[in-house]
């Protein structure tokens, strides 16, 4: 039963997402299962460095784990509490995340480092909100749109180009949108060099096709608006990318042309 536990743990550790990358985030749990309301005896984080760290052994209540670098691999080793006998992994230092399950409440899971510097997330959804979205060239939104009500507008990109419809979208290739809310009524530019920073972040997967990243800069419990100006205030930016796809740079400039761009707060 526990061969069959470890193979199915290096498994899925080697069908995660390429990024080269040396430094991780690591963290382990021994009471997963209570989410944010585990206690602090139960979570240990720490860093590992490929480049500066040789080995690390750590200790967490009765387990007792060994992580160390091997050529492109981070071997890691765990004994104690559910294990009588070491539990041994691996995984490429070239992913971006490794983690492995165990019952109700283990869980450990290393996470490579974000680089803050431009054009260095190699996954946006990793980064979730901490990003900003960069406006790259002028873009005009009509005030004479069919498809919205009131003040709202909505921009479409798929292909490098830009849509007032949506009905001028091919169907399952991927495209992102824009929405914003005008101040006035009268077709309005959003001007290169303008960038926002959303309030929340999340992720869909409600077709087979797309999975959904979605940024608002609403938040709508309080209902105040981040990034309001005389003209406009973005509403939402949502990228529907083909199911496993990363979402990355070259997947978003694919979709947006040189129009958009993310970068690291």
């Amino acid at each position: 039963m526990k061969q069959s536990l470890l193979l199915i743990i290096t498994c899925y550790l080697f069908i995660l997402p390429y990024a080269k990358a040396t430094s991780f985030e690591c963290v382990f749990n021994t009471q997963h299962s209570k989410g944010d309301k585990a206690s602090k005896d139960h979570v240990l984080s720490f860093d590992f460095d490929t480049s500066k760290d040789t080995s690390k052994s750590l200790q967490l209540q009765d387990y007792r784990f060994l992580i160390w670098g091997s050529g492109d691999y981070l071997m890691i080793k765990i004994k104690g509490g559910e294990f009588s006998k070491a539990l041994s992994t691996q995984f490429s230092l070239s992913q971006d995340q490794a983690r492995f399950h165990y019952g109700e409440d283990l869980d450990f899971s290393c996470k490579k480092k974000m680089n803050s510097a431009k054009g260095s997330i190699s996954d946006y959804a990793s980064a979730q909100d901490n990003i900003k979205i960069k406006v790259v060239q002028d873009i005009l939104f009509p005030y004479q749109q069919l498809e919205e009500v009131e003040l709202m507008r909505t921009l479409f990109f798929q292909d490098k180009k830009i849509y007032s419809e949506s009905s001028k979208l091919i169907p399952k290739l991927p495209w992102c949108s824009l929405r914003i809310q005008l101040s006035r009524n009268e077709d309005t530019t959003v001007n290169k060099g303008e960038a926002f920073t959303p309030v929340s972040f999340e992720t869909h997967n409600n077709n087979s096709y797309f999975t959904t990243y979605s940024y608002s800069f609403v938040d709508f419990a309080s209902g105040k608006k981040r990034g309001t100006t005389r003209l406009y205030s973005p509403f939402i930016f949502n990228c529907n990318v083909l199911r496993g796809m990363t979402f990355n740079h070259d997947t978003l400039e694919s979709i947006v042309g040189k129009y958009l761009d993310i970068e690291a707060k």
